[in-house]
């Protein structure tokens, strides 16, 4: 590039603006302006689904953890189930799509409640 005197060494303004079009969430151009209302959104959806997927990476690690004991411990078990079902109601307004998770947690929660119940009937002696 040739420069003419009393000309800075900056590149074009397209090539300045490159640098915000690299990732996948760019801002977008219209009309000559960044459309920050659409970049703000789409983070707040990455952040959503961020904390979506930890909390379900952490519910099937504490899961396969409980279920890999032997004798299976229900009083954990129990525990852990009901933890889960409030850590996912509590977050469920903010990453929403998580209803089937809460209902299929709410379900083994009471199986094992009806388990434990079970087991403490069984082991009572009515003599």
């Amino acid at each position: 590039m040739k420069m003419v005197k009393g000309q800075q060494d900056t590149p074009p303004a397209n090539h300045r603006l490159a640098f915000f079009i690299q990732r996948k969430h760019a801002l977008e151009i219209r009309g000559g302006r960044f459309n920050t209302e659409r970049v703000l959104k789409d983070t707040r959806e990455d952040k959503k689904d961020i904390l979506r997927r930890q909390l379900m990476e952490g519910l099937l690690a504490k899961l396969k953890s409980a279920l890999s004991q032997q004798p299976l411990n229900l009083d954990y078990l129990e525990f852990l189930t009901h933890h889960e079902l409030i850590m996912f109601a509590s977050f469920s307004e903010q990453i929403g799509g998580v209803s089937d998770i809460l209902e299929a947690l709410q379900n083994i929660h009471n199986l094992v409640q009806c388990e434990i119940l079970a087991n403490s009937m069984s082991s009572v002696d009515f003599t």
